[in-house]
Formats: C-alpha cells, sequence, structure tokens
C-alpha cells in the first residue's frame, strides 16, 4: 500500500507527486478535497512547486496526471512543467487544446485533437518512453506519437505546477484550478489511469474533484508561489 515517507529514506523508484492541498495532511477518502486556484479571476503570476524533485526529472519514463479547470486559455498555460526547453511540460494551447512536450523544444511538442472546456473539470494525463508519446483525456487516448525519443533531461530550474520556470524566469501561468496531480517514473497503463482519476492515491472510495478550495492554502500570503511538501507513494 503506499505511504508517507521521509525524504531521509526516499529511494528513486516508483513515485508520484501528490497535489491535493489537503491541509498538508496525506489523502484519504475521509479528508476533504481542496483545488488548487490560481491567477483566477485576475493573473497574480501565482503558481505552485514541490520542495524537491527527487525522482521526478532525468528518468526514462514517466506519466503526469491531473484534474483540470481552465478559466481561458491565453498564453499557453501550463499544467505541470519541468522545463519546456531542457525537459517535460504539459499544459494548453491558446486553443484549448493539451499540447506536450515530452522531451523539451528541442524534438518540438505534440497536441490532443480534443478541446478542454472553460468552467469545467476534465482528467488529463500523459505518459512518455522512448518512441512512445500519448495524451489521455477522460481516461480515453486522444493522441499518440512515435516521434519523439531519448530521455526528458534534469533541469536546474523549479519544477511547476501552473507555470513553466524557464531560463529568463517564469511564464506561461495557468488560470483556473488544478486538482490530483501525480507524477510517476514510470508509464501508467489505461486501466491505472483510469483508476487514478475517481480513487485518491492510498485506495478509499471514489470522488470527483469539487473545485472547493481555501485561500490559505492556495497562495502564501504575500508571495505568489505556494511551495508545498510532495507525498510520496510507492506502489
Amino acid at each position: 500500500a503506499p505511504m508517507r515517507l521521509p525524504h531521509s529514506i526516499i529511494r528513486p523508484a516508483i513515485l508520484a507527486l501528490l497535489l491535493t492541498l489537503a491541509c498538508a495532511i496525506s489523502a484519504h477518502a475521509a479528508l476533504r478535497q481542496w483545488a488548487l486556484k490560481l491567477n483566477s479571476p485576475t493573473l497574480a503570476n501565482q503558481y505552485a512547486a514541490p520542495n524537491t524533485k527527487v525522482g521526478m526529472q532525468g528518468i526514462p519514463a514517466y506519466t503526469i496526471e491531473a484534474w483540470v479547470n481552465p478559466d481561458s486559455y491565453l498564453n499557453y498555460p501550463t499544467i505541470v512543467s519541468n522545463s519546456f526547453v531542457h525537459s517535460y511540460w504539459v499544459g494548453l494551447n491558446t486553443t484549448g487544446h493539451v499540447r506536450f512536450y515530452p522531451v523539451g523544444s528541442s524534438q518540438s511538442y505534440f497536441e490532443s485533437p480534443s478541446v478542454l472546456p472553460t468552467g469545467q473539470w476534465t482528467h488529463v494525463a500523459v505518459t512518455y518512453t522512448s518512441g512512445d508519446a500519448r495524451i489521455y483525456v477522460n481516461g480515453n487516448l486522444d493522441a499518440q506519437s512515435a516521434a519523439f525519443t531519448g530521455t526528458a533531461a534534469a533541469d536546474t530550474n523549479t519544477l511547476c505546477v501552473g507555470a513553466d520556470r524557464g531560463d529568463s524566469g517564469t511564464n506561461y501561468y495557468w488560470r483556473g484550478m488544478l486538482d490530483e496531480i501525480h507524477i510517476w517514473d514510470c508509464v501508467r497503463a489505461v486501466s491505472q489511469v483510469d483508476s487514478d482519476m475517481v480513487l485518491p492515491l492510498g485506495g478509499g472510495s471514489p470522488f470527483m474533484p469539487t473545485g472547493q478550495y481555501d485561500q490559505n492554502y492556495v497562495i502564501n500570503p504575500g508571495s505568489n508561489i505556494w511551495t508545498f511538501e510532495p507525498y510520496y507513494a510507492f506502489t
């Protein structure tokens, strides 16, 4: 069963980054599910960042999952980024299609044919291993490409939720809500993506994101960045 582990004994294995904003307590069905609300209703350069990237970069295979609820598609809103130039990036283009850079901008990107609606929750997942990159929307395979090869490189910049931290600063901010963000250092199967959509990490009753949030847990007072402790789980 998944467990919470201190960083001193974590080893690179099958790891997940879980962002539930459940008041710094690991997620279980009995806990209220908080969503992260960023740059809504106006742009405030807000984003979140884990205080470690152990097991989340320089890996040959990975999966990124999130429930997303965009307010707009302005300026390529980011879901998760470890640098779109040097590593991986997943977000939306300016017309609402999922855009995925599996290994950085040197090998470009591909996009989903589906458009994500504004003001509604949609589950997005991307998987990558060399020669096979995929985008899932609400558990269904929406796009696939064999054009990308190699490993998503490690990057010295901050891994961001809701923004891209590039060499020249932070940009491409998410506008709206994000919830249940998972980063795995393996390719999750379709059945696992389906399960991840509705089951909290560690088991429990199915849930759907509620869109509820608490201002105290959205962004630290007086700061545009909310730094959080990742929840690691071994499968």
